[in-house]
C-alpha cells in the first residue's frame, strides 16, 4: 500500500481539519514560508509544515511535535501535508520511551554514544555509553544473523565510533544482542543534549521548550498545594508561598536528576510524584491532625518527603 493511501485511511484528507496528531520528528528544513519536514506517527511517516512558532531552533529532529486542531493539503508533488493551518495549536513535547525502555518480553531500547567496535566474523561487540543509567557503558552484540546491519556496520566502523547509536535488543544469558541498530543523524536531539554534557552551552537556547514544559507542569501544582496550606491556616505569608513554589522545583530539579538529566524526566512521572505528594499532606492533615500551621509543613516536606528519585528510568 502507497503512503498516500495509507494516509487516506488514517483520516488525512486535503482541505479537512486534522484534530490530532503526534509522532516523531524525523528532519527539520526551513524556508521563508515556514518550517517542513518529515514526522513519524504509529509507523507512518507524514509531511508537515508549521509557521506558527516563535522559535524556529526549537524544532528539532528526535523530539516530539504535537498538532492539535491541525489542517491538511496537498504539495506541488501531490502529497499530503499536515499543518496548523488558521486555528491549529503546535507543541514539542520529549518522549524519553523512544530512546530507552523494556516491556514485558525483555526487548530492550537503549540510546548512547558508541565508544567502540570490535568485530570478527561472527559477531560484532558494540561498546554504548548510555545516557540512562547516566554513563553506563554496555557491550552489546551484533551477530551475522543480522547480515544487513552486520555488513553495513563492519564497512562503516571507524565513522560511526563517537556517534550515537539507538539500539533494540534482548537479553541472552548476560549478553545483549542487537536486534536493530539506527546511527541517529547528526542534527538530532541528542547531540544538542551531548553536547551540553561537554559545557558547550550554546545548545541551551534550544531546548529552552523542553525545560520550560518541565518547569510548567511543576507550576501547575502550585495552586493545589497553596490551597493545602491555606486549609491549614488563613494566614499563610507571601514568604511561605514563594518557599512552597521553591520546594516543589527542588524535590524534581534538585533530586536524583541534576541538571541537564532532570530535562529527560518523563512529564508522567511528575505528575505521579506530585499526586501522591497531594496524598501524603492531605493524609497528614485531614486524616492525622498532624499539622496547624502552614510553615510547619513545609519544613516537614522539605526535610523528611523524598525528592523524585528516577524509579522507572533504570534501565
Amino acid at each position: 500500500m502507497n503512503s498516500k493511501n495509507e494516509q487516506q485511511l488514517h483520516g488525512l484528507e486535503p482541505g479537512k481539519t486534522v484534530s490530532y496528531l503526534k509522532g516523531e520528528i524525523l528532519s527539520v528544513q526551513y524556508s521563508q514560508w515556514g518550517i517542513y519536514g518529515k514526522v513519524k506517527s504509529e509507523n507512518i511517516v507524514y509531511n508537515y509544515k508549521l509557521k506558527k512558532l516563535d522559535n524556529f531552533k526549537e524544532v528539532i529532529v528526535g523530539l516530539d511535535l504535537v498538532i492539535d486542531n491541525g489542517f491538511c493539503i496537498k504539495n506541488k508533488k501531490e502529497e499530503l501535508v499536515v499543518t496548523d493551518g488558521k486555528f491549529g495549536k503546535v507543541s514539542l513535547k520529549f518522549n524519553l520511551s523512544r530512546y530507552f525502555k523494556k516491556d514485558r518480553e525483555k526487548i530492550k531500547l537503549l540510546t548512547g554514544i558508541i565508544r567502540s567496535i570490535n568485530d570478527n566474523e561472527m559477531s560484532i561487540i558494540i561498546k554504548i555509553e548510555q545516557f540512562l543509567p547516566i554513563s553506563k557503558s554496555r557491550n552489546c552484540i551484533l551477530t551475522i544473523h543480522d547480515k544487513e546491519n552486520f555488513d553495513v556496520i563492519r564497512k562503516q566502523k571507524n565513522l560511526i565510533v563517537n556517534k550515537i547509536g539507538r539500539i533494540e535488543g534482548k537479553e541472552r544469558d548476560s549478553e545483549f544482542i542487537i536486534e536493530n541498530i539506527e546511527i541517529l543523524p547528526e542534527n538530532h536531539f541528542w547531540y544538542r543534549f551531548s553536547n551540553i554534557l561537554n559545557d558547550q552551552l550554546k545548545n541551551i537556547s534550544s531546548l529552552s521548550r523542553i525545560i520550560s514544559n518541565k518547569i510548567e507542569l511543576v507550576d501547575s501544582f502550585y495552586e493545589e498545594f497553596k490551597d493545602i496550606l491555606f486549609n491549614i491556616g488563613k494566614d499563610v505569608s507571601k514568604t511561605s508561598l514563594i518557599e512552597l513554589r521553591n520546594l516543589l522545583y527542588s524535590k524534581v530539579f534538585k533530586g536524583e536528576l541534576r541538571y541537564p538529566y532532570n530535562i529527560l524526566i518523563p512529564e508522567y512521572e511528575i505528575r505521579f510524584y506530585f499526586k501522591s505528594m497531594v496524598e501524603y499532606c492531605r493524609d497528614l492533615i485531614y486524616s492525622n491532625g498532624a499539622f496547624n500551621d502552614a510553615r510547619d509543613l513545609l519544613v516537614h516536606l522539605h526535610f523528611f518527603y523524598p525528592s523524585y528519585k528516577a524509579i522507572n528510568l533504570r534501565f
